[in-house]
């Protein structure tokens, strides 16, 4: 099973064809397939197919002639298409995730009016929308073979993702989260990752550079306004807990500078001030 399988809660041809799979198998395997290219994060270099996952892309012309398209056009919402009959809640993290990974691809996004409809998920879009501007020289540059440093990982420290599916087939934990990070000048810095699992995984965050910090901007399983919290996000340290079929990102920020000695010597003596007066 691809990571794309599960992070949706159904077979790509069931996800995306419904009932015309068993119809029409070949029209389903091509809307299976133009899923794949819908969701893929299009990177440099390497273009890895493993189970089924189709992770890396590589055209020499711009970006700008391409499309993403996550459910055919006319279709239904995104939410009926992640099983919002059975579990709402559930269905708004998935599509969100499924969102995230179409707006931090490179192309232009394209969403059908069902989905934009529900008021969480229109909230969502505009959100990441302000991030994506912010780093649209990481995210979606010039050429699809624009010089960008991009480092994949997987959910254990200095770790890849999981290309063999080995680890998935042992079923251990955390072994389908997939991430990577992008660097560019100036120590800007970005990390999405993606957690298909139906556990909660404990993902070890990369270094995002010298004298920086991580701080969560986006994480699909919160409500509105948190899912997507570009000014008041939370500070992270080298783990972040990401939720089953949820996904995140964050950007690197400069780390707080520590308080001067003289600051320090003051808070520990009137620490020590208290700690007297809580004996008399």
């Amino acid at each position: 099973m691809s990571a794309l399988e599960p992070l949706l809660a159904a077979s790509l041809l069931l996800a995306f064809a419904g009932k015309g799979a068993a119809e029409d198998i070949e029209r389903a395997e091509v809307v299976a397939k133009s899923a794949l290219l819908a969701v893929l994060v299009a990177q440099r270099d390497e273009s890895t197919t493993s189970r089924g996952c189709l992770v890396g892309w590589r055209l020499a012309r711009s970006h700008l002639l391409g499309f993403i398209l996550l459910e055919p056009l006319l279709a239904a919402s995104l939410l009926a298409l992640v099983g919002a009959a059975e579990d709402i809640e559930r269905a708004e993290v998935v599509a969100k995730s499924a969102l995230l990974a179409v707006l931090v691809a490179q192309g232009t996004p394209v969403f059908n009016a069902p989905t934009l409809s529900r008021k969480n998920l229109l909230h969502f879009v505009r959100g990441v929308l302000t991030i994506r501007r912010k780093y649209r020289n990481l995210l979606s540059p010039p050429m699809f073979d624009s010089p960008r440093a991009i480092s994949w990982h997987g959910a254990g420290p200095m770790s890849e993702p999981d290309w063999s599916g080995e680890a998935a087939a042992a079923l251990l934990p955390g072994s389908n989260y997939v991430a990577f990070m992008v660097k560019g000048d100036q120590q800007q810095a970005v990390y999405v990752g993606f957690n298909p699992n139906p556990e909660p995984c404990s993902a070890s965050l990369p270094p995002p550079g010298l004298r920086m910090q991580w701080k969560r901007i986006v994480d699909t399983a919160r409500m509105p306004p948190q899912d997507v919290a570009v000014e008041h996000g939370e500070m992270l340290h080298s783990e972040y807990v990401v939720a089953p079929g949820a996904a995140i990102m964050l950007e690197a920020v400069p780390r707080p500078a520590a308080p001067p000695p003289q600051a320090r010597a003051a808070v520990q003596q009137a620490s020590t001030v208290y700690q007297r007066m809580g004996q008399v």
